[in-house]
């Protein structure tokens, strides 16, 4: 799943009326319950043969989505009232498992920590059963991108 789909989870779940240490915790484990969910984008890295244009590939990505994540999160600062400290820490808790899958990528798969969080990652990923091509899972991505952010918004 994107981080933009991430993203637009934990600005929802940073709206309800509940204590900042659940919102944490919900935001984090939103990560994995997206990623459940056959998304289409699982082989844009592995049809990059070396590790280092895979890496650089990622890098590309990640950077636009970073643009697109700081466009939201600047939209949502002009309609919300939250503290964008709580907002915030939501976002990079919600995307942290994605870190860390970048951090094991780029250690060159030696981290014994990040490879055994990576084998979870990946578990989670295949349980959503069959995968689907990138056109339908962008769309599919880009329609709960687009409710979550609603709800994020009302």
């Amino acid at each position: 799943m994107f981080l933009t789909v991430h993203t637009s989870a934990a600005l929802a779940i940073s709206q309800l009326p509940l204590a900042n240490w659940l919102i944490f915790i919900l935001a984090f484990l939103s990560h994995f319950v997206l990623d459940a969910i056959p998304h289409g984008d699982q082989n844009l890295l592995r049809s990059t043969p070396d590790k280092k244009s895979r890496l650089l590939k990622l890098l590309a990505i990640e950077a636009v989505e970073l643009i697109l994540i700081l466009l939201t999160l600047v939209l949502f600062y002009t309609f919300k009232n939250t503290s964008p400290v709580v907002i915030s820490l939501a976002v990079l808790l919600a995307g942290l498992p994605d870190g860390l899958e970048f951090l094991h990528i780029a250690s060159n798969y030696k981290n014994k920590l990040l490879k055994k969080f990576a084998a979870i990652h990946y578990r989670i990923h295949a349980s959503g059963g069959k995968e689907i091509n990138l056109i339908s899972g962008c769309s599919l991505q880009l329609i709960i991108f687009t409710v979550l952010l609603l709800l994020a918004l009302s």
